[in-house]
């Protein structure tokens, strides 16, 4: 059976898009590693859900190995989450919203937050 070959025209932004859209899927799932000082992706752990109340925490052991603990008891098939950022910290607000592509709490999109200049991502 024959290959065949789509020729399907790529714009210049096309290409920009894509490439935006591969760094934004990499570095939302990528973590901050505090003891080998590097950024890491963690497959399954980034499957976890954000909360103001995580149900579990991880740290490096320095090793190359992520420890991931229980902060408390846990019920069958309960969903796991972390907290991504420092919510409480105004500064980590931007940070968020560009990382995670959304604002824990806010009922609006990014997309109004930033059309509508909001002070919770822009400065006066």
């Amino acid at each position: 059976m024959p290959w065949v070959t789509l020729k399907i025209p790529i714009s210049d932004g096309d290409v920009a898009e894509a490439i935006m859209g591969a760094f934004v899927c990499m570095y939302s799932r990528a973590f901050e590693d505090e003891v080998e000082k590097c950024t890491k992706l963690i497959p399954l752990l980034d499957m976890a859900q954000h909360s103001y109340d995580p149900n579990i925490d991880h740290e490096s052991d320095g090793d190359g190995n992520v420890i991931v603990t229980a902060m408390r008891d846990l019920k069958k098939g309960e969903e796991l989450s972390i907290a991504y950022l420092d919510v409480d910290n105004d500064e980590d607000l931007s940070k968020f919203a560009i990382y995670y592509g959304f604002l824990p709490g806010e009922s609006k999109s990014l997309r109004e937050l930033v059309d509508e200049r909001n002070s919770v991502l822009f400065q006066s």
